[in-house]
């Protein structure tokens, strides 16, 4: 949109929050940074945040609590459609009603294990 104006903010501090485990309202820490984030764009009155990082998308609930009337775009869900769309063009699309899941890392770390549970409950994850 040519009169859009952007308010682009650095936040450093959430992906290792978020890499903690500590993604929810209830830690302090979490709610402390995104006090401190989103208070500078409510001050604006914005209607949109695009999400710049896939991390934050967990991130959605908590960002609706603070502003609820925002619209959220979110850069992780437009890779899962690109994906989607290539996957289909290239006729590589599981379909089934019965999906199946496998989860490749090159860096098995406790940290990310705990993680990945705290977000996908039951997830299996290969180290490669």
């Amino acid at each position: 949109l040519p009169d859009a104006q952007v308010f682009p903010i650095a936040c450093p501090e959430l992906v290792p929050l978020i890499e903690d485990g500590k993604y929810d309202l209830k830690d302090t820490d979490m709610k402390r940074a995104l006090s401190i984030y989103l208070g500078s764009l409510e001050e604006k009155k914005i209607d949109t945040i695009v999400l710049g990082c896939t991390h934050y998308d967990v991130l959605r609930q908590n960002i609706h609590a603070i502003l609820p009337d925002v619209q959220i775009v979110s850069s992780s869900r437009c890779v899962i459609g690109q994906v989607k769309q290539k996957l289909t063009q290239e006729q590589q699309l599981n379909d089934s009603d019965v999906p199946s899941y496998h989860y490749l890392t090159t860096l098995m770390s406790e940290r990310f294990k705990n993680t990945a549970h705290m977000i996908m409950p039951g997830i299996e994850i290969e180290s490669i």
